[in-house]
């Protein structure tokens, strides 16, 4: 049975974070993950949602495979 991650994610540094979804995007792959939504700006019914805030949804197609997937260490920038 496939399990979801759901993020929200608030964009600092525009450079680190081309370089941070690069990395994690490989690193999804590998334990057959797919996003599902990468990097979406929502419309709230409620209140408000800061500018730079996304939401990130990404599929595995197990429980067992999300939850090895946090223990793999990303590669460290140069």
């Amino acid at each position: 049975m496939a399990a979801y991650v759901i993020s929200e994610v608030e964009m600092l540094d525009e450079t680190q974070g081309r370089r941070y979804r690069e990395l994690a995007a490989g690193s999804i792959a590998r334990h057959g993950g797919r996003y599902l939504v990468r990097g979406a700006a929502p419309v709230v019914a409620e209140g408000t949602w800061p500018a730079s805030a996304r939401i990130v949804i990404v599929e595995f197609p197990s429980m067992e495979r999300l939850r090895a997937w946090p223990d793999e260490p990303l590669p460290q920038a140069p």
